[in-house]
């Protein structure tokens, strides 16, 4: 029998495969689990619920049931890549972009390694940044200068804390990537305190309080609702948020001992604590009637002021350390993937990048490249956020992010069945794995729909129906600045982030021709011969 993320089956044709035996300094199992825990399980598990709550009307049932069907999408999908990471790329940090160009083709491939560091690497680390600077600010508003919490605080404060945090990252990274690597262990481990409060509180609210257990007594205020299916639904895209980049640890697989074994398996593990640990957070916040930790610590502590007041600060301090694992993860991964750009000559301005990492640290152009994103992600999407005094932008930034790459992630599933008839990716290369066409179907029908549900319900028919509406959809710690634009305004700026999602990979390689006039390799838009089973180029790590 297979062990699972294991090839059996010997080559018989094909390319000679590189194959480096070095595995001193590298990450093993335990260390690609912690970073995908580190990446996967930030914020969002304390504060995705207060939305989950609301879109089920209080109902327990509805909440619980919308966690269990999107871990169940979420472990078969991590399940479905379990054999899809197997196959070789031309970079091994090259992650989801490298297996999607060997599934799907050269030029979906292409478009994803370059929508990925000029795009959804360039922002996420920015946002996180936001997030975690907001916890801690949230500790102690007064050092801001406000006493009117969190929502007192001009948000350029909270723009510049964050950058602080995510340029500190990247000269880390320059000085020892390795330390990088190591911190996110320690960080992911350090997670599990704020999450076993939570946990503990949860339990004992519903013990002291059992009128606010939404399983017997679904409310929000003094309103009381039924079980309804279609709240379930319309949590799921936000409850699936909190399930992105479990893939992550793909931009880092030459840094990972063994990546054909140890990469699927540290993706599952990740999946099943990350989905485990979610439920179980939900049930508690259920059993007490809370969406978010701080709702639980007034429901525990009741009129007592100043045990409220320390133990919210006791308990931003330790979610701002969890903000701050992810940011580190996602800074160390984006990093490497934005360096694997570089080394395909992917990116325009490679050979610039190339010439100045001569003789630095190994990821040194893919710093530069981040510090340089960063910093027009600073101009065109933090200035605006500033103006409007609200983190609902960069909130729902990310959550239409998120919208595509799961669109990404059911197309490369789907792409994992479809290989048993195109044989695109040969056996001989990636053996087959038992269950792989129902967890890839599972995987598949699951994300295009959540993704369908967002970009046609909530975003088109919505606005159409009642565009007036305040949208409250976006925004995580400034809670009364969410609803600041209405539901057709948010529209608007989704489908303004869709049209730049896809539009940045063409522009890019129309610049790129334009530079360089010698430029080889074909671009997003043009068919390609390329065989990628017998391109010399693809090496894979170990």
């Amino acid at each position: 029998m297979k062990t699972f993320g294991e090839n059996n089956n010997k080559p018989t044709t094909g390319p000679t495969v590189s194959v480096k035996t070095e595995t001193a300094g590298k990450i093993g199992l335990i260390g690609a689990v912690t970073i995908i825990i580190g990446a996967v399980v930030g914020c969002g598990v304390f504060f995705k619920n207060g939305g989950v709550m609301r879109f089920n009307h209080g109902n327990g049932w509805g909440m619980l049931l919308g966690w269990i069907i999107a871990f169940v999408i979420a472990l078969a999908t991590a399940y479905s890549y379990g054999e899809i990471t197997r196959c070789k790329t031309k970079s091994a940090n090259s992650g989801l972009a490298g297996w999607a160009e060997r599934y799907v083709g050269y030029r979906f491939g292409r478009f994803l390694k370059i929508m990925y560091p000029l795009f959804y690497f360039a922002i996420y680390p920015m946002a996180i940044g936001i997030f975690a600077a907001e916890a801690i600010f949230n500790t102690n508003p007064s050092w801001a200068g406000t006493s009117d919490g969190i929502t007192g605080i001009n948000f350029s404060l909270i723009v510049l804390v964050a950058a602080i945090m995510v340029y500190g990252l990247i000269l880390m990274n320059y000085l020892n990537n390795k330390i990088a690597g190591k911190l996110s262990g320690y960080l992911a481990f350090s997670k599990f305190i704020p999450i076993g409060l939570v946990l503990l509180g949860g339990i004992v609210a519903g013990c002291l309080f059992p009128d606010n257990n939404l399983f017997s007594n679904p409310h929000i205020g003094d309103k009381k609702e039924n079980f309804d299916f279609g709240g379930v639904i319309a949590s799921l895209p936000g409850i699936m948020f909190a399930f992105d980049s479990f893939l992550i640890v793909g931009n880092v697989a030459k840094q990972v001992k063994n990546p054909t074994k140890n990469v699927p398996l540290s993706i599952v593990v990740s999946m099943i604590t990350a989905g485990t640990i979610y439920i179980l957070i939900t049930i508690a916040q259920i059993v007490s009637g809370t969406g978010d930790p701080y709702t639980l610590v007034d429901t525990l502590f009741g009129n007592n002021e100043t045990l409220k007041s320390v133990m919210k600060v006791i308990m931003s301090i330790l979610i701002f350390v969890s903000v701050f694992g992810g940011l580190n993860s996602f800074v160390f991964a984006a990093s490497n993937a934005m360096q694997s750009a570089i080394d395909e000559e992917i990116i325009i301005g490679y050979k610039w990048f190339k010439k100045i990492s001569n003789g630095k640290c190994e990821a040194f152009g893919g710093l530069m490249l981040m510090s340089i994103t960063s910093l027009i992600v600073i101009a065109l999407i933090c200035v605006p956020s500033i103006i409007l005094n609200t983190d609902a932008i960069v909130d729902g930034l990310t959550n239409a992010i998120t919208v595509f790459i799961f669109l990404v992630y059911g197309t490369v599933s789907f792409m994992s069945i479809m290989n048993r008839k195109t044989n695109k990716v040969p056996v001989s290369e990636v053996s087959y794995q038992k269950g792989q066409c129902i967890a890839a179907s599972i995987a598949t029908i699951g994300c295009w729909g959540i993704a369908g549900y967002c970009l046609i319900k909530q975003f088109l028919c919505d606005p159409i129906m009642d565009g007036n509406k305040l949208f409250t959809g976006w925004g995580l710690f400034f809670d009364t600045k969410q609803a600041v634009m209405a539901t057709w305004q948010a529209s608007v700026w989704f489908w303004a982030f869709s049209i730049v999602f896809f539009a940045i990979p063409f522009v890019h390689d129309l610049f790129i021709k334009l530079v360089y006039k010698d430029y080889k390799q074909p671009l997003v838009w043009q068919k390609t011969n390329v065989n990628l089973n017998s391109d010399s180029s693809i090496v894979m790590s170990k």
